[in-house]
């Protein structure tokens, strides 16, 4: 079977050079003297795990058709697609991503075992490899160049929505005005809301360790006091720009006893096994289905067995009237309102994307659940919020 190893170094980061190698789009640009069309399964965007993509393309002069599917996912070092359907007898495609420095290392291997027998065997060795190889490069030498400019953002601007460093930037850029914005966005309901979610953990007066993920600026932390006043309270967030702010909270409000820590929740140094509490309000929205299932798993693995999580962010209403009225009120009215207090009404323009895109919190459920939490949905305000809660019970 032959095989194809081919290495890039790229200036750039390995998030980046990994999206674009599985970015459905770029691949089009790559291969338009082949007229390649994604024509079934994912047809755009990032492809992930266990997804499928038929692709379309004229090679030697005939038009044939190539289903390949993703079997190993391993963000950002690592993907896998295989061919499950197609003219060759199998496809092998290995896609290995290391980050040195300021550069990247890209590592292809492709396998490859055409049909036809030895006439397939002698046709691969007298002009197959080298097409394939030369495809290969062409590719490649399109994620460098994308990946070196600011032509990447052409391709991942809408994936690129749930990257960690577009979401710090973002929050970054809104720190000075969220929590006014927040609290506008949903119509002074946010502070009752935030009451709301905390319900259903069993009050208690003993030391309880609590962690309140994604805490922004910290507004959660006066309604988690009130719930369990003699808890200890950790916080977590990535964004120096809503963490300073939180700094500011902490000192005057709360005499410095909220230990605040600032991390990525997906790649956090977190006490296994430690937590009889976790929160997190208005965070949810800015996951993919692959990164919630991070945070199931995260959320899972610091609780004690028997702790306790709650979870809420804001939704796409369940009536069609109220849902049409939200949707005008944070896509049309919030960012002008981000252009008074920023000047700028792009970062604000982005909650109604993410909250569409988001629609509601069933989803997130399933997830939880999935991870071996029994968790339960629950709707706010006519589904103007949504969330869930649970427990670990193993």
């Amino acid at each position: 079977m032959p095989k194809i190893e081919i290495q890039t170094e790229i200036n750039s980061t390995i998030d980046i050079c990994f999206d674009l190698s599985r970015s459905i789009d770029l691949h089009k640009i790559s291969t338009l003297k082949t007229n390649e069309e994604a024509i079934e399964g994912r047809r755009a965007g990032l492809i992930n795990l266990n997804e499928t993509v038929t692709w379309q393309a004229t090679h030697f002069g005939i038009r044939q058709r190539l289903t390949s599917k993703i079997t190993v996912f391993e963000r950002p070092v690592l993907f896998i697609d295989e061919q499950i359907k197609g003219v060759f007898k199998s496809i092998y495609h290995e896609h290995k991503f290391k980050q040195l420095g300021n550069k990247v290392i890209m590592i292809d291997i492709f396998e490859f075992h055409s049909p036809f027998g030895i006439i397939g065997r002698i046709f691969n060795k007298l002009i197959l490899t080298n097409y394939l190889r030369k495809l290969l490069i062409n590719r490649n030498n399109v994620i460098k160049e994308f990946a070196e400019t600011e032509k990447w953002k052409e391709v991942l601007n809408e994936n690129n929505l749930y990257s960690p460093e577009y979401i710090k930037d973002l929050f970054n850029k809104m720190s000075s005005s969220y929590e006014r914005m927040n609290y506008i966005t949903s119509f002074g309901f946010s502070i009752r809301w935030r009451r709301k979610f905390l319900s259903s953990f069993n009050q208690t007066n003993h030391k309880a360790e609590i962690i309140d993920l994604l805490t922004g600026m910290g507004e959660t932390w006066s309604a988690t006091k009130n719930r369990l006043p003699n808890s200890n309270i950790t916080v977590l967030d990535f964004s120096e720009g809503m963490l300073r702010y939180a700094r500011q909270k902490n000192s005057v409000k709360f005499n410095n006893e909220i230990i605040i820590l600032q991390q990525d929740i997906l790649k956090n140094k977190l006490q296994s096994n430690h937590y009889d509490f976790v929160t997190c309000a208005f965070g949810l929205k800015t996951f993919n289905a692959e990164q919630l299932s991070v945070l199931a798993t995260e959320t899972k693995r610091i609780l004690k067995v028997g702790g306790q999580f709650s979870y809420i962010e804001v939704s796409k209403p369940e009536y069609k009237i109220l849902k049409l009225l939200y949707g005008f009120y944070l896509g049309k009215v919030i960012p002008i309102l981000g252009k008074i207090l920023l000047g700028n009404p792009e970062e604000y323009k982005m909650l109604w994307k993410y909250t569409n895109e988001f629609n509601n919190a069933k989803k997130a459920t399933e997830i939880f659940s999935n991870a071996g939490l029994k968790t339960k949905f629950k709707s706010y305000f006519f589904g103007c919020a949504t969330g869930f809660y649970g427990i670990k019970t193993n």
